[in-house]
């Protein structure tokens, strides 16, 4: 009996240790699709002109150096590496894993007296928001959106240098819509995944 529970106990952490090995290769295939994505977008779309002029005319890079570190450039679309990691088969829960996007909080909801919700107003008080209802967001395409946006991508390497485990991101232009302006952070990295542990690479 000791000796049948041992197997199977053993056959079990094989398995889970071969999912871990098949998670961390996933992210690392989509960190380097990400990496070749935002290269291109670099070179081939007009809109990245100022990320270009900012690198070589403003931070002196040369053309080789920046294929040579294979820096790139984020659209200010918000989906945009998320629809073309999902034409390469990656689903919702590999993109998330990897950092490359987020799910996106959704509105929420007030829920009145008469039980039909309604949007929340932008001026509401304390009292109504204890009857606000916080939308779960969903794991699919749609619910997610790209982490990088608008920024320089400078890829973060393993001590290795073997494979991609991250990004930084440099903002290019503070964003702007009709009614407010919001300022992100100028500087933007990964967040911590399986295979982008901070305290192990010393990114800056």
């Amino acid at each position: 009996i000791r000796d049948a529970t041992f197997n199977i106990t053993t056959n079990t952490k094989v398995t889970n240790d071969e999912v871990e090995k098949k998670r961390k290769h996933r992210i690392q295939v989509a960190n380097a699709a990400a990496a070749l994505f935002y290269f291109q977008n670099l070179y081939k779309l007009p809109s990245a002109g100022g990320a270009r002029q900012h690198l070589i005319q403003t931070r002196g890079f040369s053309t080789s150096l920046i294929k040579q570190v294979c820096l790139g450039y984020a659209t200010s679309q918000s989906q945009s590496l998320v629809q073309h990691l999902k034409s390469l088969g990656f689903t919702p829960e590999e993109i998330v894993d990897s950092g490359l996007a987020k799910l996106i909080v959704t509105d929420n909801v007030n829920v009145s007296h008469n039980n039909t919700p309604t949007l929340s107003q932008s001026n509401t008080n304390s009292s109504t928001m204890e009857n606000t209802v916080h939308q779960q967001p969903k794991m699919s395409y749609q619910n997610l959106k790209d982490r990088f946006v608008n920024r320089i991508i400078i890829p973060i390497w393993d001590s290795d240098g073997t494979h991609i485990v991250g990004f930084g991101g440099r903002l290019l232009l503070p964003f702007k819509t009709n009614n407010y302006k919001y300022n992100p952070p100028k500087y933007l990295n990964s967040p911590e995944t399986i295979v982008y542990k901070k305290r192990n690479i010393l990114f800056g």
